[in-house]
């Protein structure tokens, strides 16, 4: 039978019944909409929760977190001077820090002897030298080579090792003279010190042994004298020197002699040690 033929009837009973079922089908969707919405929310929430904890807890641990403690300083050698250091610290050469080639010039007038490759590397390494090298040896014997070349330096005629060169004239350079003082009285009422006397040539080149003048400052003076006193003293006897650091090479030359340290006065002459004149 078609719908022509059906009874309005039953035409009214079939679109009631089509009308039910959308009403049921949009309802369901509105249902399940809501529980959607619903879900949402209680994500965004718990999300919002997670992203609280997660802020808690980082700001607790940076203020609970310990600083990074700072590195502690490395101890002196034994027999290593307590004085602090004119040389940068190890691995790369800083800015001010002096080259090879005037560090061990300075090694070597300290010594007021004839030194041999060896002894330079040796006391490169000792004092920390900064450089990258891995081969100090090669590396101080190459610019002791350099040295000798352009005539700073020449090889000793007598025993191994070497010296400072001559001057260019091929003349030994006198040794400046220096006025002897008298006895003064200073603003304590106690003598003030002897001026050094002028300082004699100690070898064939005509330079001043370092060695023997401090001796001779440390001889002639009634009181321990510090590095710098003694660089003072030396250079007023007229020491010559191109150390543009002259109280580091005073120094290297006071730990090589056999000295006795009064603890924040200087250095003396051990008792019973000769005096040289």
């Amino acid at each position: 039978m078609s719908a022509v033929d059906l009874p309005l009837s039953e035409l009214a009973h079939r679109l009631a019944r089509k009308q039910s079922e959308l009403e049921e089908a949009r309802r369901a969707y509105e249902a399940r909409l809501a529980d959607l919405a619903r879900r949402r929310e209680e994500l965004q929430a718990q999300l919002r929760d997670v992203d609280s904890e997660i802020h808690a807890v980082t700001s607790t641990a940076a203020a609970d977190a310990p600083a990074a403690p700072a590195p502690a300083p490395r101890p002196p050698a034994p027999g290593a001077s307590t004085a602090p250091s004119a040389s940068p610290a190890p691995q790369a050469r800083g800015a001010g820090a002096p080259t090879l080639g005037r560090f061990l010039l300075d090694l070597v007038r300290a010594a007021g002897r004839a030194i041999t490759v060896k002894e330079l590397a040796e006391e490169v390494a000792r004092r920390k030298y900064p450089t990258t090298s891995g081969n100090i040896p090669d590396l101080v014997k190459n610019t002791v080579s350099k040295l000798v070349t352009k005539g700073v330096l020449r090889r000793a005629e007598d025993q191994p090792g070497v010296v400072l060169g001559q001057p260019q004239s091929g003349k030994p350079a006198p040794a400046p003279k220096a006025a002897l003082a008298g006895k003064k009285t200073g603003t304590n009422g106690k003598a003030a010190p002897k001026a050094a006397p002028p300082v004699k040539p100690a070898d064939k080149g005509g330079r001043v042994s370092l060695t023997d003048v401090l001796t001779r400052l440390l001889a002639e003076s009634d009181r321990p004298l510090k590095a710098r006193e003694l660089a003072d003293r030396a250079l007023a006897a007229g020491y010559k020197t191109e150390s543009k650091d002259f109280v580091n090479v005073v120094w290297v030359a006071l730990g090589k002699m056999d000295l006795e340290k009064v603890p924040d006065q200087g250095y003396r002459l051990k008792k019973g040690a000769p005096k040289r004149k």
